[in-house]
């Protein structure tokens, strides 16, 4: 796909998203790629039941969280919706209190796209999501569209299409090849930055912070430790060379799963614009991972069973809490400022003006 489609869509779909402001007191939590089935050996999320329905219920609705689903939360491709909803009461009902409390908002993927075909599904549907807030505007959208959905078309035209014949259109199996991601990326990268914006995304299944994946994030920490004498967070009892070790371990595991590198555009400092998020797969092996948005503040956590988490992860995310009922931990494994981001991303936009201010966007 060459980038001027993609961007005239990208722009498109921008457009027509709705549009809201972040206020003091308020939080987000955008997970994505549940990937919902019909509860037996090949549904995806069926392995995270517990922790998904508990992380829910007992944290971010007591905390009064606004859920944001980023697509891809019902499997269409391989399960009915009855089968859906029949093997997920509970979750449903969590979707339903998040809805009652006017704090659920729902994205469409590849695989969910079927919904817009269904006149009495509870939720309202959306392609992507604006938040405005710290001088910033945050665009989610489920990233799809940065593969081949969309190239050269307008979004209406390609749901027409989806509605008349969904077999026509295939999964994105490109997600399974590096190149591919890393081109997907690298145009939302583009986007966001003439755009001045943080784009945050789902579908890939590769996790990133400040446009920098868990690779990355790792050289640049080893990188760090190898410098240091001495080393260590509160009371942990890691040593710098065990520190580097776990780290070392988890380096190469990433290098076997065939993961490219996004080779973005560097700023002063080593550095690419920071303006690309993504929270990874809800239903991944390790456990639930998601971003959160809380008082100016952008979050990357991973909520994992206790006692099964990543090896030296405790020490390294600084905050581990525990919930009621069933033990599930939070890993809050990076974070960063958004009045900060806003203004190491407009040093990379080419005609270095200031963002769209705040107070000009106003929702519909």
């Amino acid at each position: 796909m060459r980038y001027k489609r993609f961007e005239s869509s990208f722009a498109a779909l921008r457009e027509r998203s709705p549009i809201e402001i972040m206020r003091a007191g308020r939080g987000y939590v955008v997970i994505g790629d549940l990937r919902m089935g019909d509860g037996g050996k090949r549904d995806e999320l069926e392995p995270l039941r517990g922790l998904v329905e508990t992380v829910l219920s007992s944290w971010y609705l007591k905390r009064d969280f606004t859920l944001v689903l980023d697509g891809d939360t019902e499997d269409l491709r391989n399960f009915w919706l009855k089968d859906i909803r029949s093997a997920w009461p509970r979750l449903y009902g969590i979707f339903d209190r998040f809805a009652a409390k006017a704090r659920l908002r729902k994205i469409l993927g590849e695989r969910d796209l079927g919904l817009l075909r269904k006149p009495r599904y509870p939720y309202p549907l959306s392609h992507g999501l604006r938040l405005a807030g710290d001088g910033l505007e945050l665009f989610i959208l489920h990233g799809h569209q940065a593969f081949r959905h969309f190239a050269g078309r307008d979004y209406r035209d390609f749901v027409t299409d989806y509605l008349e014949n969904p077999r026509r259109i295939r999964d994105e199996g490109d997600t399974t090849d590096p190149d591919r991601v890393c081109r997907a990326e690298k145009r939302l990268y583009r986007g966001s930055v003439e755009r001045g914006i943080v784009t945050i995304f789902g579908h890939s299944g590769r996790r990133l912070f400040e446009a920098r994946d868990e690779g990355e994030s790792l050289r640049s920490l080893i990188e760090r430790l190898l410098r240091e004498s001495n080393f260590g967070y509160g009371d942990s009892p890691y040593t710098v060379d065990a520190m580097i070790k776990l780290y070392k371990e988890r380096y190469r595991e990433i290098e076997r799963g065939g993961s490219a590198p996004l080779g973005l555009e560097e700023g002063e400092g080593g550095s690419p614009a920071p303006c690309l998020f993504n929270p990874g797969l809800a239903a991944g092996r390790r456990g639930m991972d998601a971003i959160e948005l809380e008082e100016g503040t952008i979050r990357l956590v991973r909520w994992t069973r206790s006692g099964r988490q990543e090896a030296g992860s405790e020490a390294a995310a600084g905050e581990v809490r525990s919930l009621e009922g069933p033990s599930f931990v939070r890993l809050v494994q990076a974070e960063a400022e958004l009045g900060g981001l806003a203004e190491r991303i407009a040093l990379f936009r080419p005609d270095r003006h200031r963002v769209e201010p705040v107070s000009s966007l106003e929702a519909p």
